[in-house]
């Protein structure tokens, strides 16, 4: 009788959460209890005790929803893949005539201006917990940076860096203090995204000096990109670009910067803006030195992974 309420339960779970519907623990509960009413097993008792059990039985647990989807992304959703094996298909054809160091992804990836914690220890009991911080503004904006890798495991060129002025021009305060490494080329907008004038500046001044004469190119279909006349005008130098169109809302599973670099660049910011690490530095003096470096080409069916890697050195 228990393992055919065990059964009705778990299909009915497997079927709401193929939907992605939210499933509460009352919802495992009051499944429970309408099987035993169907098998007219009366005394059964959807208890606490016997929830904990089966949720544990099923590997079941509560988890923070961390994707939003509607109905109609659900009925798309085997578009959506047939759209990935589409695409990885082509470049399976497309990269055999191409060496892995002439094969690259773009990306941009937008990091708040201000970061800072959701969390913090607190008293227990408190009904508001407060956090600060210097702008509220630059919380919620951010600055864009747009790094390209290779298929052989390199980091190209320059990173690129938008930062967010007001004014859509660096001021003359602001130039007079900023930092310009050699492998950062810094440009800005109003809004800290790129827009299409500025991915023309950053294929003159990154891509163009970046590829040979030929190059496969994939990025997303943020539309800055789409632009035909982008890559088609290299050809005036003697270069010829090739680009495939990654196909929306997949990159998160086949683009490889979305795969392998993007969260490690957040990562690194948090860890040099983090108050402990910030300390540790004014304590003990030490220098920071960050590094770019090349893990050696992963052959296989993965795309390659470019880490970035803290060096720190005491005096």
């Amino acid at each position: 009788m228990l393992r055919q309420i065990d059964t009705i339960v778990y299909n009915k779970f497997l079927k709401a959460r193929e939907q992605y519907l939210p499933i509460p623990d009352v919802d495992i509960q009051r499944w429970a209890l309408q099987g035993a009413k169907e098998i007219h097993l009366n005394d059964f008792q959807a208890s606490e005790y016997w929830l904990f059990i089966y949720k544990n039985r099923h590997g079941i647990c509560s988890r923070k929803i961390t994707n939003i989807v509607t109905k109609k992304d659900i009925i798309n959703f085997d578009n959506i893949v047939k759209s990935e094996l589409e695409f990885l298909e082509n470049f399976r054809r497309s990269s055999s005539k191409y060496l892995p160091e002439e094969i690259f992804n773009t990306d941009q990836v937008g990091v708040e201006k201000e970061l800072h914690s959701n969390r913090t220890l607190s008293f227990e009991g408190e009904k508001t917990t407060f956090g600060s911080v210097a702008s509220k503004n630059a919380t919620t904006h951010s600055y864009t940076i747009q790094p390209m890798i290779s298929l052989d495991g390199r980091l190209v060129g320059p990173m690129y860096l938008c930062l967010q002025e007001p004014k859509g021009r660096i001021g003359d305060t602001v130039e007079r203090y900023l930092f310009r490494p050699k492998n950062v080329i810094i440009t800005c907008s109003t809004s800290g995204k790129l827009t299409s004038s500025l991915v023309k500046y950053w294929r003159n001044q990154i891509l163009a000096k970046s590829i040979g004469k030929k190059a496969l190119i994939l990025s997303d279909s943020w539309t800055g990109h789409n632009g035909e006349s982008i890559y088609k005008d290299l050809k005036s130098i003697g270069k010829t670009v090739k680009r495939l169109q990654i196909p929306p809302k997949t990159t998160s599973h086949i683009q490889p910067l979305d795969k392998y670099f993007n969260r490690q660049i957040k990562v690194l910011a948090k860890k040099i803006y983090s108050p402990d690490e910030l300390d540790q530095f004014v304590r003990k003096k030490q220098h920071y030195q960050v590094s770019v470096t090349s893990t050696q080409s992963i052959k296989g069916e993965k795309a390659d992974l470019t880490q970035l890697k803290i060096k720190i050195k005491s005096r």
